[in-house]
């Protein structure tokens, strides 16, 4: 398939469904797996997390292992919604999305 025609048609489910990816989705990414929660979940039961982001981060940290898994995931899906942008293109412009979306990780 083309690769034109095949990112055109993935701009055509995104119209269909109404999505795209949030801030919110990259959190919940590596939030749901190692606590079993979502983001929003949390601003419910803790409304301070809503405007204090710094203790949200440092209350809720993971592994280097986790937080590798989940980058790496990050990357794999910049990289399949953007097939014409390279894999060292999408590592080195990824740093807005990584500042406010990465976990804090655990000192071992």
């Amino acid at each position: 398939m083309n690769k034109k025609l095949k990112y055109n048609l993935r701009a055509i489910k995104r119209l269909i469904l109404g999505r795209n990816l949030t801030g919110n989705d990259v959190i919940n990414r590596w939030l749901l797996p190692n606590y079993g929660v979502t983001i929003e979940y949390l601003w419910e039961i803790r409304p301070e997390f809503r405007e204090d982001n710094f203790q949200f981060y440092v209350s809720y940290p993971v592994n280097q292992k986790a937080h590798d898994r989940w980058q790496n995931w990050l990357i794999r899906y910049m990289r399949r919604e953007h097939p014409y942008f390279t894999r060292k293109y999408i590592k080195r412009h990824i740093w807005p999305i990584y500042l406010n979306c990465a976990p804090t990780i655990k000192k071992e």
